[in-house]
């Protein structure tokens, strides 16, 4: 099988003025987002698209071509939209709290400074600037879930919600059935025995990785996502968490932190991570992590708690990576959420159907990467439903 192959990242995102920033600063470590602002002249302020990316929380960088939907470009440029594509700290260097951390801070940056920021850069945005009243948020798998934070972080300034294949329900067994972390310090929570850790015994366990931090992928890519016919070792895990906690003892603190790691390194980590459910143990175990929980917690509160914008999720139901059914949970909860907004009164401007839009089909994890809303009717949809509540 020939290997599919990308262009430079300067030919990829050939449509756009690119402009990085560091939005962040976490011990002299510089947290950056790439703004990417269409060639074309712009007709008034321009609306704006804030994507996260990929990569299981322990890998992915802002502005990796094979990973970034080449749908999204077309529909920023149909739309005259500026994207905003942060990177953000990563397991297991960082906890699950660092990472809303920065996303939480990436938000305050974008409300504040994002407006004079593309007027100073953009030659031709002098007389438009941006229309923070027009937010789109998304992203895929990780980065679909932290799309789903970002709006339950901010849900009266986001618009509308693309959310790719979320990682919705992170505390589902998929994620967490080796505990999660609790101990505040990122050791290895993980006490079950190797048995139980290689309880698929009809699979052959792979032997650890030879070095810390090598790149991984290569094996993985064989047999595609987590159909690879092996399993691999979990000492692959403890060796990253081992070398985490060592780096943050040092007395350099800038080695601790990692914000952007480019695939494929890493890949052997985060399929290991899934393949023995021990993600929960690196991402912490506070409630504000995992989203069904925050949103039960915000129906007990009562209507006034939150108001939450529509949100289109899109997931493949043969995905081995991100389980379909934490959409369908995700998708259910936040609509009675929403129906609970409208008893209460709270947005009466509002309709029910405008709540969420699931949109399955067949596929494994990354399914839609090769989609076009021109050739594909189901994105085309979808991506027009999404524009209807974004735009207007």
């Amino acid at each position: 099988m020939p290997l599919v192959t990308f262009p430079s990242t300067d030919a990829y995102f050939k449509g756009f003025r690119i402009f990085d920033v560091t939005y962040k600063v976490v011990d002299s470590h510089p947290i950056q987002t790439s703004v990417l602002v269409p060639k074309s002249a712009c007709k008034g302020p321009r609306p704006i698209i804030v994507r996260f990316h990929g990569g299981g929380l322990v890998a992915g960088t802002r502005l990796h071509a094979p990973w970034f939907p080449s749908y999204l470009l077309t529909y920023a440029t149909a739309h005259s939209a500026i994207i905003i594509s942060p990177d953000y700290r990563l397991l297991p260097e960082a906890g699950g709290k660092d990472i809303l951390s920065d996303i939480s801070s990436l938000w305050s940056w974008l409300l504040t400074s994002l407006h004079a920021y593309v007027v100073l850069r953009d030659p031709l945005n002098t007389s438009c600037g941006v229309d923070l009243g027009k937010i789109l948020v998304t992203g895929e798998s990780a980065g679909g879930w932290l799309a789903i934070q970002s709006a339950l972080m901010h849900p009266s300034r986001i618009k509308t919600i693309l959310s790719i294949f979320p990682m919705a329900d992170l505390g589902d067994d998929h994620f967490t059935r080796g505990g999660r972390r609790s101990d505040g310090e990122g050791r290895s929570t993980y006490s079950k025995s190797a048995d139980q850790r290689s309880s698929q015994k009809s699979l052959p366990v792979r032997e650890c990785a030879p070095a810390v931090g090598e790149p991984g992928g290569s094996r993985a890519s064989k047999a595609g996502i987590m159909g690879l016919g092996f399993l691999l070792d979990p000492c692959i895990i403890d060796e990253h968490v081992a070398a985490a906690r060592d780096s943050r003892n040092s007395n350099s603190r800038r080695a601790a932190v990692l914000s952007s790691v480019t695939p494929p390194a890493r890949m052997e980590l985060s399929l290991a991570l899934f393949q023995h459910g021990r993600l929960g143990e690196l991402l912490g175990d506070e409630r504000e992590l995992y989203p069904l929980e925050v949103l039960e917690d915000l129906r007990r509160r009562g209507a006034g708690g939150a108001r939450l914008p529509p949100l289109c999720i899109i997931h493949g139901t043969d995905d081995t990576v991100v389980p379909v059914q934490g959409s369908k949970r995700l998708a259910r909860s936040w609509e009675k959420t929403w129906q609970q907004q409208l008893a209460g009164g709270e947005t009466r401007d509002r309709k029910c159907d405008d709540a969420v839009k699931l949109v399955l089909r067949p596929g494994e994890h990354g399914f839609e990467a090769k989609a076009s809303a021109e050739k594909d009717g189901w994105l085309r949809d979808a991506l027009g439903w999404v524009a209807d509540r974004w735009l207007n």
